[in-house]
């Protein structure tokens, strides 16, 4: 889904402009690492892992108190039969709490690929911004 947003947001020209500024601007044979180098790509893992959590958080919270109260009320009534509406329930809690949750999702991801991409295209390429910068 968010791969979706990635695409209609975007996204993927920055990253593949990214890449192409590297080429230009870093040929293959010529890659130099700099200090802070190691240190922005192990920031950006840390902010997307964080970004992950913050998506997946509600429905993995929402699943875990489903099960929790199915569990319960089929402890304490064993004659119901609660598998068999079980897992439609958890399916129908995760879609609702997917839909609710899915617009304040989309606004960290969009920030987080436009930060992302910006500070890796600064620190692979020294701050150029466009091929066509480095062409002219």
């Amino acid at each position: 889904m968010l791969l979706i947003v990635f695409v209609a947001i975007g996204g993927h020209q920055l990253v593949i402009g990214a890449l192409l500024d590297t080429f230009v601007r870093m040929p293959v044979t010529q890659v130099r690492w700099e200090a802070g180098t190691i240190e922005t790509l192990v920031a950006l893992l840390g902010e997307s892992f964080a970004l992950g959590l913050k998506i997946g958080a509600p429905i993995t919270v929402t699943m875990l108190v489903s099960l929790l109260v199915l569990g319960l009320i089929s402890r304490s009534l064993p004659q119901l039969n609660l598998m068999q509406i079980g897992f439609s329930l958890n399916s129908l809690l995760t879609l609702l709490v997917l839909s609710v949750t899915l617009g304040g999702s989309l606004v960290w991801f969009d920030e987080q690929v436009f930060r992302s991409v910006d500070l890796l295209r600064e620190r692979l390429t020294g701050g150029a911004t466009a091929i066509a910068d480095a062409s002219s």
